[in-house]
């Protein structure tokens, strides 16, 4: 949401087909298909967040990882 990408153009971005990718991406959000791990870690590539924060449902939580995944990379370590 923050992204102001539409569901297709983040879809086309992370390998999906252009024809079905917001379809896919909507199904997924919606919890209709399962998302493939490798998709998930395509998805915390695309948007620049350590794989474990796309799993987190605790805003505090969020915020340490965010802050150490951030601290990690300024350093010049690579984690994707």
């Amino acid at each position: 949401m923050n992204s102001n990408l539409s569901q297709s153009a983040v879809g086309v971005a992370i390998g999906l087909d252009e024809s079905g990718a917001a379809t896919r991406i909507s199904r997924y959000e919606s919890g209709k298909y399962n998302i493939p791990l490798h998709m998930i870690e395509r998805l915390a590539s695309f948007y620049g967040v350590p794989l474990c924060w796309l799993f987190s449902n605790d805003p505090e939580l969020d915020r340490i990882i965010l802050n150490y995944f951030q601290k990690i990379t300024s350093s010049g370590i690579n984690l994707f």
